[in-house]
């Protein structure tokens, strides 16, 4: 059970930070004003 817990954060780590990475290049508008 304690296999789990652990492997669930680092899965979702990788993905919070492609979505973070992609939402400044997807919105380039904003950095531009």
């Amino acid at each position: 059970m304690d296999d789990s817990p652990p492997s669930t954060p680092p899965a979702v780590s990788p993905v919070y930070i492609t979505t973070i990475h992609h939402l400044p290049e997807d919105t380039p508008m904003i950095t531009s004003n």
